[in-house]
């Protein structure tokens, strides 16, 4: 659903035993930067949020206890990924998960390609 969190339980097969910080980054996501601290404290998307047609998604790590920050070291570990579209209709990510500091020549990476069918947000 447009302007909603959607929250995904995180599947990382960890078989090189890294223990650093985990990123996720997308192409089509608004920059931290863009997005101001209000937005990333709160639990609602920001309909009017400007962006372009090429950055419609939101996204971001759930960090809260008891979900940690870093990698454990252990073979099989799950983290907790939320996103929320800005617009409405079939859009197409690439999410990708930085497993090391977030320096893909210093770490580790993977990526995924997605499809989303996005619903158009109800008129309040």
């Amino acid at each position: 659903m447009q302007r909603q969190w959607k929250t995904y339980l995180v599947k990382v097969n960890n078989e090189g035993r890294i223990t650093s910080p985990l990123e996720v980054r997308s192409p089509q996501a608004l920059p931290m930067e863009a997005r101001g601290p209000s937005l990333e404290q709160s639990s609602g998307c920001d309909a009017n949020q400007p962006h372009d047609w090429s950055q419609w998604l939101l996204l971001k790590l759930f960090k809260q206890p008891p979900m940690q920050t870093t990698l454990s070291g252990r073979e099989l570990e799950y983290f907790i990924l939320q996103l929320c579209s800005l617009d409405a209709g079939i859009r197409a990510a690439e999410i990708v998960l930085y497993l090391g500091g977030g320096q893909v020549s210093q770490g580790h990476y993977a990526d995924t390609h997605m499809l989303f069918y996005i619903e158009k947000a109800l008129a309040p």
